[in-house]
């Protein structure tokens, strides 16, 4: 998209000019002087100390030792060894596998997740020290601490002292959405009433539906408003008090410990965003996009029209480069030990992920099962990314998958899951009467409309009485007999 300067026919706002269509910052917003009401304002409370190499203590220009979400254990370190892209050059949302090899070796499971960390953008961090007119950054030390006199507790995702730079690349997320309260706080720090007057206006009870039009609908930024309202001049210890923290992403693993135990794969769909913004333009997911820059810097491949040449072709080895993970607590979404009970995964996209974990755990781990494994997957064509495909195939010929059924939404007959569910509904009953298993996994959307399909089928189907309830899957959910990965 442009970005069109046009402060001197509107004032302070900018002008976004998208694919899509035109979102306007507006110039009626209403004077300073009209009562709105105003959220309450954020505490203010932290002590930052800033010095170019003056404290005592040799700060490490590593990302910082933090406590994370979910940790199972430390962060380790992993080099990526090897690359290859699951889609066509057609598809519209790129996938691509990784190999990860560990540093040392950590117990895992299929279906476990990881949490990879990764920092913000250079050019993000770049701007964000500009904002806040901090020179040298690289070279900056400092030391955060809460203010003598005033409540508060240092946010958990600050060390206390380090690089500054470090700080700002690995804890902040400079892509949230600023809260109406935040919009209210930045307000206070505008020389020009008019742009005081237009925060505070889209911070206010009054100006909610503003705040949704112009603000979050769009995906407008913290550092967009900085660039947008220039006059907010805040200083930087106000800032990390109201950024929120950079959180790592999780990915489920595609591989098997018995594999090998140190070598770890993932799925990763490369998120493409377009940010109706004034600073960042159509990008990719910070961590996504991350990984696919390393692989696309490290290797550079022809693109083939035909999925199966170009895996072929795609299936990378790469120079290593490292990536911090750590292993999450698994909240029971885990393989299940074949037996005497029938077991059903339904995914779309990169939602296999696990279920390509559980299939390769059980082929190496040579035991069969009494009751067939059925895999419902959903994907939009099937030239383009009908993930893992020919694997698939094999794990049907050697009898690890007994049924494969795919449904292609931008193809013939345009089916999702769920409809290919509804298509099958007697492999659904039948299972649920044997003592099975159901595993999903995809998007909240598709977990809600897989989830109501199944309620659907098992109360039409079985009736009533059979089912017990009009909401089947809660009791099964209670009973461990249906497990949701959302992502």
């Amino acid at each position: 998209h442009t970005v069109i300067d046009f402060d001197s026919q509107f004032d302070a706002f900018k002008l976004i000019k998208m694919k899509d269509g035109i979102v306007v910052f507006r110039d009626n917003f209403v004077d300073s002087g009209s009562q709105l009401t105003l959220p309450k304002l954020p505490l203010t409370f932290l002590e930052l100390q800033l010095k170019k190499g003056e404290f005592k203590q040799d700060y490490s220009i590593e990302p910082p030792e933090l406590s994370y979400p979910l940790a199972d254990g430390a962060c380790v370190y992993g080099d990526v060894t090897g690359a290859r892209i699951l889609t066509s050059s057609s598809s519209s949302k790129k996938k691509i596998e990784i190999s990860v090899k560990l540093e040392k070796q950590i117990h895992y499971l299929p279906g476990d997740t990881f949490g990879f960390c990764v920092g913000n953008l250079e050019k993000e961090v770049e701007l964000f020290f500009r904002l806040t007119n901090i020179d040298d950054y690289k070279n900056v030390d400092y030391q955060l601490a809460v203010a003598h006199g005033k409540k508060g507790k240092l946010p958990s995702h600050y060390p206390s002292k380090g690089k500054l730079y470090i700080l700002a690349k690995y804890c902040c997320d400079f892509r949230s959405i600023p809260k109406k309260q935040h919009l209210n706080f930045l307000s206070g720090f505008c020389s020009d009433e008019k742009h005081k007057a237009a925060l505070q206006e889209l911070s206010s009870r009054e100006g909610s539906e503003k705040y949704r039009e112009l603000i979050f609908t769009p995906h407008i930024t913290i550092l967009d408003i900085l660039l947008i309202f220039s006059s907010c001049k805040v200083p930087l210890v106000n800032l990390l008090e109201i950024l929120p923290r950079l959180n790592p992403r999780p990915f489920s693993v595609t591989s098997s410990p018995l594999a090998s135990p140190n070598i770890l794969t993932f799925a990763i769909s490369v998120v493409e965003i377009s940010f109706n913004s004034c600073y960042f333009e159509d990008t990719k997911g910070v961590c996504t996009g991350w990984i696919d820059n390393q692989v696309t810097m490290l290797h550079h491949s022809q693109e083939d029209s035909d999925i199966c040449d170009q895996i072929k072709k795609l299936s990378l080895s790469l120079e290593p480069f490292q990536i911090r993970l750590y292993k999450r607590m698994n909240s029971g979404f885990v393989l299940p030990e074949l037996g005497n009970f029938p077991v059903m995964m339904i995914a779309a996209g990169t939602g296999i992920a696990p279920f390509i974990s559980f299939l390769r755990h059980w082929k190496l781990s040579g035991r069969q099962n009494t009751f067939p494994t059925h895999l419902f997957f959903g994907c939009q064509h099937p030239d383009h990314d009908f993930l893992f495909q020919s694997e698939l195939e094999d794990h049907i010929k050697a009898g690890v998958l007994a049924e494969l059924h795919v449904s292609y939404s931008q193809y013939k007959g345009k089916l999702h899951v769920q409809d290919k569910l509804l298509e099958l509904s007697t492999v659904i009953v039948s299972l649920m009467k044997n003592k099975g298993v159901i595993f999903v996994c995809g998007s909240s959307a598709m977990i809600r409309s897989v989830r109501a399909t199944i309620n659907e089928i098992s109360v039409t189907i079985m009736g009533a009485g059979e089912a017990k309830s009009v909401n089947p899957v809660d009791e099964w959910i209670n009973d461990r007999r249906y497990f949701e990965d959302v992502w």
